[in-house]
């Protein structure tokens, strides 16, 4: 199912980036190139290919967790698992976030690793909170709502105070949970600023609205050229992306 397609968007023939994102029973494909969202569709797992020069796939599995920057030689992946309460029987993926001195540890949901591993083996394996640490570069709140979850970062005197995902399929979870760690983190409604990808998933056209009544510091990041369930994983990819590129 096609999503998005650029008017200028080249031939790639192997080159720029694919991403590939779970969505429900499919896969959102994005193909960028310089920095641009050139391609977005929903693919089933027997319909991936890719002619791209990098394939990047993003785990959204809540079995992740971010431990100070260690080497190699310091982590005992057996005792990792055990302390976190993980499948034993899973491999752990790492990944080393050098400017904030922080490796993300995750899991991958099996039967979708498998299905993006058999069609492109190449594929580079990742998880979103990865992206959501690369766009963090301010101070502040950032939050992506995507497929029944909120991913929120915070991000204050230039540390990474949190970064964490919940199960909200309504409008009140969402704000329920932006409350509560603007609370427990002790930040000001007033000041510290939001940084939103995407819709609220009932009342997507109340989006500004509800944030407004509890938050007054807040930006609205979408990529409004394709439907609203995907405006702010695709406007996360573009930006993340050239982050990538600089």
């Amino acid at each position: 199912m096609n999503l998005f397609k650029s008017l200028t968007a080249p031939n790639q023939n192997g080159e720029g980036r694919l991403y590939l994102i779970p969505s429900n029973d499919h896969f959102l494909c994005i193909e960028s190139n310089n920095g641009n969202i050139d391609h977005a569709e929903l693919k089933k797992s027997n319909e991936l290919s890719s002619k791209s020069s990098e394939n990047h796939y993003f785990d959204l599995s809540n079995t992740f967790n971010l431990l100070p920057k260690l080497s190699d030689e310091l982590i005992n992946e057996k005792a990792l698992i055990e302390f976190l309460n993980w499948d034993l029987n899973k491999k752990v993926y790492h990944f080393l976030d050098e400017k904030n001195s922080i490796t993300i540890h995750f899991q991958t949901n099996t039967l979708q690793d498998i299905a993006v591993s058999h069609a492109i083996p190449s594929v580079n394996k990742h998880h979103l909170s990865e992206l959501m640490l690369n766009v963090s570069k301010n101070n502040g709140v950032h939050a992506l709502v995507f497929n029944t979850q909120i991913y929120i970062t915070v991000r204050l005197s230039n540390q990474i105070l949190l970064c964490n995902s919940f199960d909200a399929k309504t409008d009140e979870e969402i704000l329920y949970y932006l409350l509560l760690i603007y609370q427990e983190k002790d930040l000001s409604q007033e000041e510290t600023q939001l940084i939103f990808y995407g819709n609220f998933p009932q009342k997507p056209e109340m989006t500004s609205t509800y944030l407004n009544t509890y938050i007054r510091n807040i930006e609205l990041r979408r990529f409004a050229d394709i439907q609203i369930e995907y405006q702010g994983i695709v406007q996360l990819i573009k930006e993340g992306h050239a982050h990538h590129q600089r």
